[in-house]
């Protein structure tokens, strides 16, 4: 049983379900099982019901949780999931419990509750809320006390409250309060309720209860609409208020009667609410969508499509109008798209919001991030909003966080929402800061549909960007992507365009910049894009080792990073003459500075070439130089090395090396464990052999080591098994009993014959 159903099980009898306290703490009841909040929970450290405003924010979730399915809320978890308990006497009883919240909740709402008892003496209080059912939902009945710190009011009286995701939050979507009244979800619904509705007007309403700054952008959407281009389009990134802006210029139109009709379509089928949550699209075809024209335009129902069409353009001949379509990009219907760019007459403008092109002709108008006065100011009023309670020393946080956005909206009003959630400024910015899997969903529903539309080039040379950093150059990445320069702009122009990279000046030739968020996402999609890095180092290596000029401005440090992964391939493939100019030119370039991992590349190639003494003395010259975790992988790189050896000396070296790498904790495949043991063995090194099995080793590789002892050399040498010891003991009984499909019947049961046998030989301390 899950938590959730846990809860939904005391919901349905009034009392705690035997499961919930399982379900609820880890077993050594130090820390919440879940490690998150949810619809159905909800954890505080305290709640104190002697203060009003402790009252008054229980209430906010007890009336959220009614509106919704119900749920729990467990005092005694901090912000971290630790288990702290509260006091007997903190736990108030029932009845106490529901006089303190009939203040905020009215007298139809009434929760019931339990404890859980702790080793220390200690409670968690649990305070059950039952679900609202068929009734109606419930309002807060009073305002929020006032806050001593700000003089300002978390929430209002007559505010609704509901329980989304792991938030607690007021309506203010119509969408959300209609699902309140209707008990129909939300994802059946489209993503705009309607702000006007009457004939020849149909207006979205806005997902914000204010419109904040974007004046020279909404300035220049003006101009662009009073030009000959038919289709405006607004471009940008997911978030960045593209559709705010289209639709308060439609109520700023709708005003001031600039226009004969205006109407207003959204095609978005998913939004973000601290999660993504699905919505229908406004139309589904062109039929709907010209259905939806035409009762705008107050025409009669036709027998057939192309009727009804013929009727809409007659309607809008000659007549100054706007059609607003919203996230054109999920407008998967060409007809609707032809008909837009195509057969809509003048004098009528298509104004329409995207993250991709979509090849309609239109004049793009690329929707920027708020500037940080305009970001400031948004962030300050949604804290207020979400009933965050402002401290005297969030200032610097509040700077953080418009940074740490790139004063992106809808980024600013998450940041808020956890901000008024885990009522602490700092936690928000943390959030933004670190890179929980939340925010990478985020950044997913930003940016994914725009990057993925991007062309070749365009989408190459954004992912450079995290890879390049300082070395991101017209110069460097006409030669890593091996196009010219004048291509370069061209992409670079897309990408200006998509709201992707930004302009930082005016100054000829200075590269654009990124937000923050946007390097975020390249970073994560670079990660998973090693074949363009792999192409990238091998074109700027050749660069390097031709001295090209045009690589000059190549930082040092990548310079070095991408030589040493040339010379690395370059020595896998056997191409050693290569691999020999490269690591001579890497040592060139850093001369007088400390590079051991190109010292021992370079010796490593000497050892290749045959010049085995000077090889081999270059790269341990190097591993005592570096530091313990950057030798780990280049200790094994020698220890393989000398284990191909032709010299019998330097394959014993290389087992014996190894073997030592495997007791500082360095992880052997289980075919190059078993070579080991076997050659140590053949040197009856019983010391090293020893030191390699007191190691804990992967199933599958004890199974490796054990076959390489179990042969004559070793069961007929007792004075070896005697001077390996008990570990010896120990890896035939992991073997045997190791899960490995590779291990036989035969060999499990020999394998555990040995074991048995050594133990009646052997001494186990």
């Amino acid at each position: 049983m899950s938590l959730s159903a846990a809860i939904a099980a005391s919901l349905k009898t009034m009392t705690m379900a035997p499961a919930f306290e399982a379900e609820l703490l880890t077993k050594d009841r130090t820390k919440a099982k879940n490690r998150n909040e949810g619809v159905w929970w909800d954890y505080k450290e305290i709640v104190d019901l002697s203060k009003d405003a402790d009252v008054s924010k229980l209430a906010r979730h007890v009336l959220a949780f009614h509106n919704a399915n119900g749920g729990a809320i467990c005092v005694g978890i901090d912000n971290k999931f630790n288990v702290r308990g509260v006091s007997t006497n903190d736990a108030a009883d029932t009845k106490l419990v529901n006089d303190k919240l009939r203040r905020y909740v009215g007298p139809r709402l009434g929760v019931f509750q339990d404890t859980i008892e702790l080793s220390s003496g200690k409670v968690i209080w649990i305070i059950f809320v039952p679900p609202r059912g068929e009734k109606l939902p419930v309002a807060v009945q009073r305002d929020a006390p006032v806050d001593p710190t700000n003089g300002k009011i978390a929430y209002k009286r007559n505010t609704f409250f509901l329980r989304v995701g792991d938030e607690s939050k007021a309506c203010q979507d119509p969408i959300d309060i209609y699902s309140l009244f209707t008990n129909v979800d939300a994802s059946q619904q489209e993503a705009y309720a309607l702000d006007v509705d009457e004939p020849y007007f149909r207006l979205l309403a806005p997902h914000c209860e204010r419109f904040f700054g974007r004046s020279k952008v909404m300035e220049k959407v003006r101009e662009s609409l009073q030009l000959r281009h038919p289709v405006i389009s607004l471009d940008g990134l997911g978030g960045v208020g593209k559709s705010a802006i289209a639709i308060e210029l439609a109520r700023q139109f709708y005003d001031a009667r600039e226009y004969e009709f205006l109407i207003s379509l959204s095609a978005k089928s998913r939004v973000w609410q601290g999660h993504v949550v699905s919505r229908v699209a406004g139309f589904s075809g062109f039929s709907e969508f010209l259905g939806v024209i035409a009762h705008s335009l107050g025409l009669p129902p036709k027998a057939t499509m192309d009727e009804m069409k013929s009727d809409i353009l007659d309607a809008m001949k000659d007549v100054r109008g706007l059609v607003l379509i919203d996230n054109i990009e999920d407008v998967k219907d060409e007809q609707v798209i032809r008909f837009l760019c195509r057969e809509v007459p003048h004098p009528v403008k298509v104004l329409v919001t995207s993250r991709i092109g979509r090849d309609m002709g239109d004049l793009s108008v690329p929707i920027p991030e708020m500037d940080e006065i305009e970001a400031t100011d948004l962030f300050q009023f949604e804290l207020e909003r979400q009933g965050y309670a402002r401290k005297q020393n969030d200032g610097g946080a509040i700077k953080a966080m418009v940074e740490a956005t790139g004063g992106v909206p809808l980024a600013l009003k998450w940041g808020a929402s956890i901000a008024a959630k885990r009522e602490s400024l700092q936690a928000a910015v943390d959030s933004f800061q670190g890179a929980p899997i939340l925010k990478q969903e985020f950044l997913t529903f930003c940016f994914t549909t725009m990057f993925e539309e991007l062309s070749a080039n365009a989408r190459d040379i954004a992912l450079l960007n995290p890879y390049l950093g300082s070395s991101w150059t017209l110069p460097i990445l006409s030669i890593a992507l091996d196009i010219s320069e004048e291509t370069v702009l061209h992409a670079l122009t897309e990408l200006e365009g998509r709201g992707i990279v930004f302009q930082k000046s005016t100054i000829p030739g200075e590269m654009p910049g990124l937000l923050p968020l946007t390097k975020e996402f390249l970073a994560i999609q670079s990660k998973q894009n090693a074949k363009l890095e792999e192409t990238v180092d091998s074109r700027l290596a050749d660069a390097l080792g031709e001295t090209n000029p045009l690589v000059a401005g190549l930082d040092p440090t990548k310079r070095a990073e991408i030589l040493t992964n040339a010379i690395e391939k370059k020595i896998a493939e056997k191409n050693l003459d290569v691999a020999d100019r490269l690591a001579k030119f890497l040592v060139e370039l850093l001369d007088g500075t400390e590079n051991y991992k190109g010292q021992f590349l370079a010796g490593q190639i000497l050892y290749l070439k045959g010049e085995h003494s000077a090889g081999k003395e270059l790269m341990l010259q190097a591993l005592a130089k570096l530091d313990t975790s950057e030798a780990a992988s280049l200790d094994l790189a020698f220890g393989h090395l000398l284990l191909e050896a032709t010299s019998k000396q330097d394959r014993h070296e290389g087992a014996l090396h190894l073997a030592h790498v495997a007791a500082k904790g360095s992880e052997l495949s289980p075919q190059i464990a078993r070579r080991v043991v076997e050659l140590l063995i053949r040197q009856n090194d019983a010391k090293s052999i020893r030191m390699l099995l007191s190691v804990r080793h992967k199933p599958v590789t004890s199974v490796q080591i054990a076959r390489a002892l179990y042969g004559k050399s070793l069961l007929e040498n007792k004075q070896l098994q005697f001077e390996i010891g008990p570990p010896l003991i120990e890896i035939f009984e992991e073997a045997s009993a190791s899960k490995s499909t590779e291990l036989s019947a035969t060999e499990r049961r020999e394998f555990g014959a040995i074991a048995k046998s050594l133990v009646e030989t052997l001494p186990r301390g």
